[in-house]
């Protein structure tokens, strides 16, 4: 008689064809193999998290080494490395405010082993100040978990005559050409915050845009730039060291290590300018649920533990642990004040 397995009907299920006659047991065998091959075949999620990571994983960061951005990504790495079992490369791609770091991500396979680490102006500003948005974030990619929050600290040179905040529009005033402020790039939060302060106070301030945070404040520091807004861990060290003198809180609350800086909201009776940054972890759409999932677990373990909780308090950032919803809802919130402001001030990186 001939072998069941082998001549049943349906050419889809022989997996395995053989010409040789089997025995009960090895019928069985073959039986238990082909349901194994046949559930794995069907829950592709499960075999990546099986699977997921057998290897490093790049992470993809858009501000130079020293940057804001980067010390948020390279603390949460080293604290993911040891949940998920595989080391993190950080890949720092800095430039047209991010833009670079977008691509990278983009172009990337949709598996896992490429992330970024996400500054609030690459997933609210950065697609629309483009006449033709070179990326559109709810296709593109997928929010993990968001990471911290900080405020924007608003400093001035060294040897600049602004020591407070009120001096702005009398050494404007004063400026054949007018202060130059200085932001990470084109389109950044740090431009648009400058270009509301201007309207606000009436002065003129020529933007310069630097490839990151990190030159820009080398030229504050250095007095190539009169003023800047950097998130507050970027600048709080050369403040303490006398380097740059800090002047506001882009914020909604004073900074406990400079108790005697107001915020903007204090000084102007207006929170329009009280936007804090913000950064996620981002990963490209497509990528499997098992996959993100086990991200969003290790963020979450790692956001609440004291250790790494202390490193950014240190930075004035505040951990967010939250849930993966609280990613898009942070893009649609923050979206909704930025892109009608990038098309009022007609602020283009074309």
């Amino acid at each position: 008689m001939p072998d069941p397995v082998t001549t049943d009907p349906n050419p889809a299920m022989h997996f395995f064809p053989s010409p040789l006659p089997f025995a009960a047991r090895s019928r069985r065998r073959l039986a238990a193999l082909l349901a194994a091959g046949c559930c794995a075949m069907a829950s592709p999620g499960a075999q990546a998290q099986d699977t997921w990571p057998a290897k490093p994983i790049k992470l993809i960061v858009p501000s130079a080494p020293g940057g804001g951005v980067d010390t948020v990504a390279r603390i949460w790495a080293n604290c993911a490395a040891t949940r998920i079992g595989q080391p993190l490369v950080i890949e720092n791609r800095a430039g047209a405010n991010g833009l670079p770091a977008v691509q990278a991500l983009k172009q990337a396979p949709a598996d896992g082993y490429t992330l970024f680490i996400a500054g609030m102006s690459q997933l609210t500003v950065t697609p629309y100040v483009y006449a033709k948005p070179p990326y559109e974030v709810a296709r593109d990619f997928e929010g993990v978990n968001l990471v911290v929050s900080s405020p924007y600290l608003l400093v001035a040179s060294p040897g600049s005559k602004i020591d407070r905040f009120a001096d702005i529009g009398k050494a404007a005033a004063a400026a054949p050409a007018g202060l130059n402020f200085g932001s990470p790039g084109t389109g950044s939060p740090a431009h648009l915050m400058s270009a509301i302060l201007a309207d606000k106070l009436k002065a003129a301030l020529v933007h310069v845009p630097f490839q990151g945070e990190a030159t820009a404040l080398t030229s504050v520091v250095g007095n190539q730039i009169d003023l800047a807004p950097f998130i507050a861990g970027t600048a709080l060290g050369n403040v303490k060291a006398g380097k740059i003198k800090a002047l506001a809180v882009l914020g909604s609350a004073r900074l406990a290590d400079l108790p005697t800086v107001p915020t903007v909201a204090e000084l102007l009776g207006s929170a329009e300018l009280a936007h804090g940054s913000w950064t996620a972890l981002m990963a490209r759409s497509g990528t499997p649920a098992a996959v993100v999932q086990k991200l969003h677990a290790a963020t979450q373990q790692c956001l609440q533990e004291p250790d790494v909780v202390q490193r950014y308090q240190g930075m004035h950032a505040v951990t967010l642990p939250g849930t993966r919803a609280d990613v898009a809802d942070y893009i649609r919130r923050d979206t909704d004040v930025w892109k009608p402001l990038v098309a009022r001030l007609g602020v283009r990186n074309d």
